[in-house]
């Protein structure tokens, strides 16, 4: 079986707009990951500001005593 068979001529400006619109995929999802990824960072940041400032409440207050 031929290649020529398998695969239908494409123009090369139709490849290259194939190639630039996968691209431009790729691009948004990773971006969009990294996004979600770095949410999911802050949001564990902050909790975890948070428990440190209570934990430092806790030992003002038992110093207090």
């Amino acid at each position: 079986m031929e290649s020529s068979a398998r695969f239908p001529e494409i123009d090369a400006t139709d490849l290259l707009g194939m190639r630039e619109d996968n691209q431009n995929k790729n691009t948004e999802r990773n971006t969009k990951n990294w996004v979600k990824v770095f949410d999911l960072w802050r949001a564990e940041r902050s909790g975890m500001r948070d428990l440190e400032s209570n934990i430092c409440h806790v030992h003002l207050f038992l110093d207090a005593i």
